[in-house]
C-alpha cells in the first residue's frame, strides 16, 4: 500500500503497526524518525523527563530509582544509565550547558551527575522528607533548588559543603523555577 505524505504511524497495545493519515496535510519539520517514540527501559513508572539543551538526548527518571540518558535521533537507544539513589527519583533537569544532570528522590537527597563520565559528582542532604522538585539556576553562578515534603525550599551552592538558603512554606513546595544569581 503506498503511504501518504502525512501518514503517521503508532504502535497499539498488542503491539501491532496502526497507521492513520494526517488530513490537516501539515509537514513535519523535525528530524525524528517518527512524531510519536516509546521509549522502554525503565523497571517501573516514570516521574520526570528532561530534554537536553541541545534536543538531542532525553533523560528520565523514576520509580526504579535510575536516571536513564536516550539518544532522541535514530533507534531512539538508551545510552546511558544512572543510579545511586536508594528512592523513587522524582525530578531530572539538566544543566544549562547540558553537562550536568541533577536529580531529587524520596531519599531526601538531592544529586548532580556527570553527563559524560556517567557519574554522580556530589550528593546534597539537608531534607527531612522526600525531595519532589530541583532546578538549577539558568544563568550566573551554579545554585541548585529543591522542594520538599518537609515544606522547605533549600538553595544549595555545590561549591560549599551543606546547604545555602533554606526557605520554610506552609506548604509543600511541588514545581518551580530558578532564574540566574549574581
Amino acid at each position: 500500500m503506498k503511504r501518504k505524505g502525512g501518514e503517521l504511524m503508532a504502535y497499539g497495545l498488542e503491539r501491532s503497526i496502526k497507521r492513520a493519515y494526517d488530513p490537516s496535510g501539515v509537514k513535519r519539520t523535525s528530524n525524528l524518525m517518527s512524531p510519536i517514540v516509546a521509549l522502554e527501559g525503565h523497571g517501573s513508572d516514570v516521574f520526570g523527563c528532561a530534554f537536553h539543551p541541545e534536543g538531542k538526548y532525553l533523560a528520565s527518571a523514576g520509580v526504579d530509582r535510575q536516571v536513564l540518558l536516550w539518544n532522541v535521533y535514530g533507534e531512539c537507544e538508551n545510552i546511558s544509565s544512572f543510579s545511586g539513589h536508594s528512592g523513587a527519583v522524582m525530578d531530572v533537569k539538566f544543566s544549562t550547558d547540558g553537562n550536568t544532570i541533577f536529580t531529587c528522590a524520596t531519599d531526601m537527597t538531592v544529586a548532580l551527575w556527570d553527563v559524560m563520565a556517567g557519574q554522580r559528582i556530589k550528593k546534597l542532604k539537608g531534607h527531612t522528607g522526600y525531595v519532589n522538585s530541583v532546578h538549577p539556576t539558568r544563568r550566573g553562578t551554579l545554585l541548585v533548588a529543591s522542594g520538599s515534603d518537609d515544606c522547605s525550599i533549600k538553595v544549595w551552592d555545590p561549591r560549599k559543603k551543606g546547604k545555602c538558603t533554606n526557605l520554610v512554606n506552609p506548604y509543600q513546595p511541588l514545581e518551580f523555577a530558578m532564574k540566574g544569581c549574581k
